[in-house]
């Protein structure tokens, strides 16, 4: 129960940031993107758990416009499009 309230507060922070909606569609962006890669049997990172995911604004890459923008820098890694 912990993670509920910890998921919730980070929820409420998010929400300064994205309106419902959009964090909704971010997550079932994120979950379809994990089947997929199932269903292709590809490797594929385990989403983490709600209250990280919210904390560390990991839904902002699922509400991106695709634009190929040359190298940049995701979550520490660099990222070529």
């Amino acid at each position: 129960a912990q993670s509920k309230n910890k998921a919730f507060e980070q929820w409420k922070e998010a929400l300064k940031l994205e309106t419902p909606e959009r964090l909704l569609e971010a997550a079932r962006r994120a979950v379809e993107q994990v089947k997929q890669a199932k269903l292709q049997d590809e490797w594929c990172a385990p989403l983490p758990d709600a209250f990280r995911w919210l904390r560390d604004e990991r839904f902002t890459v699922y509400l991106e416009d695709h634009v190929p923008a040359g190298p940049r820098i995701v979550n520490g890694y660099t990222v070529y499009d």
